[in-house]
């Protein structure tokens, strides 16, 4: 039982463009099976990118979402931490369909 709590299960996210302005694209999630969701609602994300030098850009992601879990004096830092992972993840897939 404690060992089945832990496992990982398969599952994706769709991330729908609502809004592109070529700086910021905006997306909301129609559709999220991922493991994460059985902790985090995703809301919507914004990414922004803006050149900072001859071969640099800065990326900025913001992600909305809800807490399926309390109390968050515990599950608050688990959020967290999945969106870092995420936000993490989805930039690395932004970055090498770039190239």
């Amino acid at each position: 039982m404690h060992e089945r709590a832990w496992s990982c299960r398969a599952g994706s996210a769709v991330y729908r463009v609502r809004a592109n302005d070529g700086r910021c694209v905006r997306f909301d999630v129609p559709t999220d099976t991922s493991y994460i969701a059985t902790d985090l609602t995703w809301l919507e994300s914004e990414i922004c990118r803006d050149r900072i030098g001859e071969s640099s850009t800065r990326v900025t992601w913001r992600l909305d979402g809800s807490r399926r879990r309390d109390p968050a004096w515990y599950f608050a830092a688990l959020q967290n931490y999945y969106v870092r992972l995420t936000a993490r993840h989805l930039i690395a897939e932004l970055s090498a369909s770039a190239r």
